[in-house]
């Protein structure tokens, strides 16, 4: 089962990616997926046995992007905190031009 993902009208698609998401919280959980990079959000997306795992961000809620690890030598991590002080931990290929898209967005 794939997730779909449905963009707003006006909303550009710019970039589709595999990566994965770590849960907040002290038992962060990974989940592998996909990244949708659009002209107004990141959307990531997981599907299971229990159906569909999805996390927007819209960029206009995004305070601030940066370089994380997401474990011990393994520096592939993206953390996105939000104005309403959410972190988002972030895991992709080639993320320094992940971070450069993100910040190239935000409003």
């Amino acid at each position: 089962m794939k997730a779909t993902i449905e963009l707003k009208e006006n909303e550009t698609l710019i970039e589709q990616v595999k990566g994965d998401y770590y849960e907040p919280g002290l038992a962060s959980r990974q989940r592998s997926g996909g990244y949708t990079f659009t002209d107004q959000r990141i959307i990531f997306t997981a599907t299971g046995l229990f159906g569909a795992f999805v996390v927007e961000i819209a960029y206009e809620d995004i305070d601030s992007v940066g370089k994380c690890a997401i474990g011990p030598g393994l520096p592939f991590g993206i953390r996105v905190t939000t104005k309403a002080r959410e972190k988002h931990k972030l895991s992709l290929l080639k993320r320094s031009k992940y971070i450069e898209l993100i910040e190239q967005n935000i409003r």
